[in-house]
């Protein structure tokens, strides 16, 4: 993602990762990581290597930002990656979702 030096500053920590999570891995295969990993079935990110990847590429253009709030919005975008669009075009658990609640609607 290319930012002018300008508006480098109107643009969040958070949209930026969010951003480059976006280009580096797609929300199907994020629904398989937590940031931890700890807890249930799915695989600790923050042992990946892109993780690391990740990490040096926001530092390159934004030395200032913490590595815990990193953590912290990389969990977040992870933790809500069910909830967006899918490689086989379904809205994965927000299309679970409004399907249950049609159903106890209409019985």
């Amino acid at each position: 993602m290319k930012v002018k030096a300008k508006e480098e500053s109107k643009v969040k920590d958070c949209e930026v990762l969010y951003a480059v999570m976006a280009a580096a891995i797609t929300n199907t295969l994020a629904c398989k990581y937590n940031f931890r990993g700890d807890g249930n079935q799915k695989r600790p990110f923050c042992k990946l290597l892109l993780w690391e990847v990740i990490i040096g590429a926001i530092h390159d253009k934004r030395p200032n930002v913490s590595v815990a709030d990193l953590s912290l919005y990389a969990g977040q975008w992870l933790k809500n990656a069910p909830y967006r669009k899918q490689d086989d075009g379904s809205y994965g658990r927000r299309d679970k979702k409004f399907k249950e609640a049609d159903e106890h609607l209409s019985s």
